[in-house]
């Protein structure tokens, strides 16, 4: 996806970096995601 990135900014006359990484969002559903950020166990 950096790729894709890369290539619009290239498009637009811009030489700004553009990283990629991996998060959470990208392995599947978070636990307690639909609770809400502030719960307590």
């Amino acid at each position: 996806m950096a790729r894709w990135g890369r290539e619009g900014m290239k498009s637009l006359g811009r030489g700004d970096v553009v990283k990629s990484f991996l998060d959470d969002l990208t392995v599947g559903p978070l636990d307690d995601v639909d609770r809400g950020a502030a719960t307590s166990t």
